[in-house]
């Protein structure tokens, strides 16, 4: 039967427990997501004992049901769950809480990889060349034409400026702590709109126009920073402070690895800025590293960015970090199932006892067998369907609110897991029920008596 931990006792877990996260929250240099985490395995571990209880009633009443006189077998086992002092609350809560970290690791990861699947579209270049100088630029132009004849290849002037003000009003202070305020941002100048550019809002400069300096936006991030038609922006390029006006947002895919710039201006905005151009170079179906090795053999200077390479990359970095939190989630399944072993354990004697008063009112081992079956089965239901929950919403936190992304529900991953707890829960109880069921009831009662 259950029992209230001495108060040292709880003292002492009450102090590990703060002092675990401290620990995360230090090195993780995120004390709001150290205690969102927190918060999130508290809530499960009250979910999971809530679950228990609940569970305990509702096989009560279920047990009772007329409808179930003829499912002796079910009848024994829901009887069984809602016994006081049973094991009920330490299979749900121990199987529930490596559940719940199993379920979270697959939703995070299903999501991760659709997002990267669905993140690297069919036009994205073979290669990017970046630093390239005004007076280099044709000569670019004839070695890529040479080693790629079918190719294609999309030039933009490039220079690095910061977000001074908005509307004259500090950057930070008008739009927050965005990340566009963090640093450099790229700037490019175009008398008129790519091709594949969607103006979303306002209207792009003529081709000829040379009046004050406007600026095209990003619609997402002039979204999120409170930006519109008409509002000003300072950006300091090179040290010389340009103000802009706002005359249009457009949308900007940075999925397809070409030359997506937070900000477009009009070219005499920056007339006589030093600058530079980066490339979007496109094989035609035919890449090659030939091109790579003679533009760096002609100019030094410039940098040529396999982008098949860097993709390669982001997917054995996104490989690597689901393994380790899949080792993570792995450690607290068999955590759990240890603690589940170790309740199966304890219970051993009461279904020793259980299965010698069934054997003498004449049960036979195989409906007693499929009463224990029916038992484990139903507590690892509980404990995946309520850790597919917790799990469920703990991923779609992550990825909204700390992954900043959209959330999109793994039946198959969830089903998985759910699974896996009624197969562990089962084993675990029938590997502890091997000797309840063969030894006979006569020698448990002589040794009673």
């Amino acid at each position: 039967r259950w029992s209230r931990p001495a108060v040292p006792f709880l003292l002492v877990i009450g102090a590990l427990l703060t002092g675990l996260i401290v620990i995360a929250a230090w090195l993780t240099q995120a004390t709001r997501l150290a205690l969102g985490a927190a918060g999130i395995v508290t809530a499960a571990f009250l979910l999971l004992a809530l679950a228990a209880v609940m569970a305990k009633r509702i096989a009560a009443r279920l047990a009772r049901l007329p409808a179930l006189s003829g499912w002796t077998a079910l009848r024994l086992a829901l009887a069984a769950i809602a016994r006081p002092g049973g094991e009920t609350a330490s299979v749900v809560v121990s199987m529930g809480v490596g559940l719940s970290a199993l379920t979270i690791i697959g939703q995070v990861s299903s999501n991760l990889t659709t997002i990267f699947e669905n993140s690297v579209p069919n036009t994205a270049p073979d290669y990017v060349i970046v630093d390239i100088q005004p007076q280099q630029i044709d000569r670019v132009r004839d070695i890529v034409a040479v080693v790629h004849p079918l190719g294609q290849l999309d030039v933009v002037p490039m220079l690095r400026g910061f977000i001074t003000h908005i509307n004259d009003v500090p950057a930070r202070q008008a739009g927050g702590d965005h990340w566009v305020f963090r640093g450099d941002r790229g700037v490019t100048f175009s008398d008129r709109p790519p091709p594949d550019m969607i103006v979303t809002q306002g209207a792009w400069w003529s081709a000829d126009y040379d009046g004050a300096p406007q600026v095209s936006f990003a619609e997402e991030e002039a979204s999120e920073i409170g930006l519109g038609i008409g509002d000003r922006i300072t950006v300091n390029i090179l040290g010389r402070d340009i103000v802009a006006e706002v005359s249009s947002l457009r949308r900007v895919d940075y999925r397809t690895f070409g030359s997506g710039f937070i900000m477009s201006m009009n070219p005499s905005a920056l007339a006589g800025a030093p600058h530079t151009y980066v490339a979007a170079s496109y094989a035609g179906g035919q890449p090659s590293d030939q091109l790579s090795a003679e533009l760096v053999a002609t100019f030094p200077n410039i940098s040529v960015i396999k982008v098949s390479d860097s993709i390669r990359r982001v997917a054995e970095l996104a490989s690597d970090l689901e393994t380790a939190t899949g080792y993570g989630a792995a450690t607290a399944l068999l955590a759990g199932l240890a603690v589940l072993i170790g309740a199966a354990a304890a219970g051993e004697r009461a279904r020793l006892r259980e299965a010698a008063i069934l054997k003498t009112l004449g049960a036979s081992r195989w409906r007693i067998a499929l009463s224990f079956s029916f038992r484990y089965i139903l507590l690892g239901s509980v404990a995946g369907l309520v850790a597919t929950g917790i799990g469920s919403g703990a991923a779609l936190a992550a990825m909204i609110f700390v992954l900043d992304t959209s959330y999109q529900f793994d039946i198959q991953s969830a089903s998985a897991t759910a699974l896996i707890g009624i197969a562990a829960s089962l084993a675990a109880g029938l590997l502890f029920s091997l000797v309840p069921l063969t030894t006979r009831p006569a020698a448990l009662l002589r040794a009673r008596g």
